[in-house]
């Protein structure tokens, strides 16, 4: 693998474990698995404005093409949480560092739809 970084293209020795990866899941497997809990929100929540969240930093792939195959008007907004500070293990606490304080909730009903 290379990467370019300042003006030149540098190869990168991969761990052995990153070289042995094989696809778990095609791309094509999951733009339809995608497209289908697209759908689903779309059926279930036309009548609403829905807010979907993400947590950063993980999500918000997923969450640009999941957006991008939903019908219906909807809201986007992230939160970030953390668990490791500095340290290589987790804490087992999570600070919240970016939280929905700042979207207007009144008036908004929250259903959670079975699963």
């Amino acid at each position: 693998m290379s990467i370019w970084t300042h003006g030149k293209l540098t190869n990168l020795r991969l761990p052995k474990i990153v070289r042995l990866l094989k696809t778990l899941i095609s791309k094509d497997r999951l733009k339809k698995k995608v497209k289908e809990l697209a759908l689903q929100i779309s059926k279930d929540y036309e009548d609403e404005n829905p807010i979907l969240v993400g947590i950063l930093k993980g999500s918000f792939v997923f969450l640009a093409d999941l957006i991008r195959e939903i019908k219906i008007p909807h809201q986007i907004d992230f939160i970030s949480v953390a668990s490791y500070g500095s340290r290589r293990k987790a804490s087992g606490v999570v600070r919240l560092l970016k939280d929905l304080a700042h979207l207007q909730f009144s008036g908004v009903k929250y259903q959670r739809k079975p699963v």
